[in-house]
């Protein structure tokens, strides 16, 4: 939390697992860039491989993760929490980010806040 407290700290690499989820190629590079990586071996093959913690997940993730390949929609894996809650408990989430004032996730959107999105701090990244 504390390196969202007035803006980013620009020598961290803050990556979002919304992005990495949807977009790993664009995050993976946003990574080499930010920590100063030389090639990533095997990118595609550790970007479409879920996570040794996915044993621990709920059937319908583990039936998600079977079916799953390259060209998958993986909207599903970031929007799957919403299922589980209320709009009322969502909003009562908000509020109390809100009150921390934590403004990395926004009310009603999948993706973190744009000034935290892996394209918005890529644009601001030295070449």
């Amino acid at each position: 939390y504390p390196i969202f407290v007035n803006n980013l700290d620009p020598s961290w690499a803050v990556v979002n697992y919304e992005d990495l989820t949807m977009y790993p190629q664009d995050t993976f590079n946003y990574m080499k860039r930010q920590l100063h990586l030389d090639n990533i071996q095997n990118i595609d093959t550790i970007a479409n491989k879920p996570s040794g913690s996915t044993i621990q997940s709920e059937g319908e993730t583990k039936h998600f993760f079977d079916k799953m390949n390259q060209k998958t929609d993986k909207t599903f894996l970031i929007t799957k929490w919403r299922k589980k809650i209320s709009p009322e408990e969502e909003k009562r989430a908000f509020e109390i980010l809100h009150n921390f004032n934590i403004d990395f996730y926004e009310i009603g959107n999948d993706f973190p806040s744009e000034q935290y999105r892996i394209s918005t701090l890529s644009k601001q990244l030295k070449p």
